[in-house]
């Protein structure tokens, strides 16, 4: 656990909506809660093209207790030990973690949003318009704090990036299935970003990559078994 980044920070909310927040952006980024050796942990990847990546994320008493590492790569889809965000060594991947970690933690340290207020103002007939208290010998129109209270707004992570990669990597497809391999990586790279843009508000962009990224990934895979016949016929 030496070689992990670890980091304890304050937020200003409650656990319920600290668990929202989280759930909500691993669910958008393709995390999955795993038991890591006995420790809850999200995961994302296989590590069959780049190394897996983890985020451990505990709170308790408005402390936030996070974790990030990832797995050191001895071949393609062999993995082992921990290395944490620093350092050169696979910095490229470690960089697109460190990014995930710092959208994580801004979102769980946003400042409340102010939530509507209640008209204060009191009308000739607020006493027809406001409820009243049940069971009273001389019913009183309930003040406004008595009010359900509403759910407290909150901003949610909303990464349009990952729509707009899928929509450019189908775009790209189209001249890649020229040269098949490329086609394919460009195509795959396109689905996977369009799973996640699926989720965001711009969710049409996501679609049409997603439909690029299909029809071209089937054409590359066909001219490639197209130019294998041909070099072996």
């Amino acid at each position: 656990m030496g070689n992990r980044f670890v980091t304890d920070f304050a937020v200003p909310h409650q656990a319920d909506l600290i668990q929202f927040v989280a759930e909500d952006f691993f669910a958008k980024e393709g995390f999955t809660l795993i038991d890591y050796k006995g420790e809850m942990v999200w995961k994302k990847g296989i590590g069959m093209l780049s190394a897996p990546q983890y985020i451990k994320l505990n709170y308790q008493d408005g402390q936030v207790h996070l974790e990030a590492w990832l797995k050191y790569a001895l071949l393609p889809g062999v993995y082992c030990g921990e290395m944490g965000l620093d350092g050169f060594w696979g910095f490229a991947i470690k960089d697109m973690l460190r990014k995930k970690v710092n959208t994580l933690m801004a979102l769980l340290c946003q400042p409340p949003l102010q939530q509507p207020q209640y008209a204060s103002a009191v009308t000739q007939n607020s006493e027809q318009a406001l409820p009243v208290t049940p069971n009273s010998p001389n019913p009183q129109p309930a003040s406004p704090a008595s009010y359900p209270a509403s759910p407290t707004p909150v901003m949610v992570h909303n990464p349009t990036g990952s729509a707009t990669l899928s929509l450019v990597m189908g775009l790209v497809s189209i001249i890649g299935c020229l040269v098949p391999l490329i086609g394919v990586i460009t195509s795959i790279i396109g689905i996977t970003s369009a799973i996640r843009g699926m989720k965001t508000t711009a969710k049409g962009r996501a679609i049409a990559g997603l439909v690029l990224s299909i029809v071209f990934l089937i054409l590359s895979i066909l001219i490639w078994i197209r130019n294998i016949f041909t070099l072996l016929y």
